[in-house]
């Protein structure tokens, strides 16, 4: 079962999310209280830092960007996003294939 806390939404899953901006590599690094832990390299200023992380998400999961919505955390390290069209079971399912 994954560790990162997945919440139904009528539009797909909402993923939590702990984000690192400005990191020397941009990747997932770990879980932080059961929200993924993802660094980005893009500096957290005009939105460059959320675009970033959205890309990330995306390619991670096997996604496309415009199936990565960010909800909420615009200005904040804890963020959630959209996964539309996702189901719960899929992205655990990716996540721990993934090792998260």
């Amino acid at each position: 079962m994954t560790q990162v806390e997945l919440q139904e939404h009528v539009r797909g899953v909402v993923l939590p999310v702990y984000a690192q901006p400005g990191a020397k590599r941009s990747g997932v690094t770990g879980v932080h209280l059961q929200q993924l832990r993802i660094a980005v390299s893009a500096a957290p200023e005009q939105g460059k830092a959320n675009r970033a992380l959205i890309e990330l998400i995306a390619q991670t999961l096997g996604l496309h960007r415009r199936e990565v919505i960010q909800l909420s955390g615009e200005t904040h390290r804890e963020k959630r996003f959209l996964l539309e069209g996702q189901t719960r079971p899929e992205i655990a399912q990716r996540l721990e294939a993934l090792g998260w």
